[in-house]
């Protein structure tokens, strides 16, 4: 499967080169020995009408709450004028507290407007290719990035 994102470099510049950088694996390794690139990793998280989560480059088979980034660790919030309006937004997730920042990301499936003042968008989905993929499961885990 491919998607095709619009990165908001401007607006959340320490964001999008993060996540930049772990889509591209430019980055190599970390001081602590874990691979700092997406592939590989899962979509570990699918709610209906929300969002779909996934990212996590320190446990690649599921959803840790250790965090990770090409800057180290935690890194600050950028932004968070930005209101979660529509369809397709690509967002940061965190821990839930402030400049908690890694490497999670999350895709809006609607507006969701509780998430505003929260959350770093970095972009906007443009376009996505769906290919065939036999490593799904229903329910909230395992929608594994399918090779190809």
């Amino acid at each position: 499967s491919r998607i095709v994102m619009q990165l908001f470099r401007k607006l959340a510049p320490r964001a999008v080169e993060n996540f930049r950088c772990l889509c591209s694996g430019e980055k190599g390794k970390s001081e602590n020995g874990t691979l700092l690139h997406y592939k590989g990793t899962i979509i570990h998280r699918v709610c209906r009408g929300f969002v779909m989560q996934g990212g996590d480059v320190v446990y690649r088979f599921r959803s840790s709450l250790t965090v990770q980034s090409i800057y180290g660790g935690m890194f600050p919030d950028e932004n968070l004028g930005s209101r979660h309006i529509d369809f397709g937004q690509v967002c940061m997730a965190n821990t839930g507290q402030k400049d908690s920042n890694g490497c999670q990301f999350y895709i809006t499936f609607d507006g969701a407007p509780w998430l505003d003042g929260d959350n770093v968008i970095i972009g906007k989905v443009r376009m996505i290719k769906v290919s065939r993929c036999s490593s799904t499961r229903e329910g909230d885990v395992c929608y594994r990035f399918c090779e190809g």
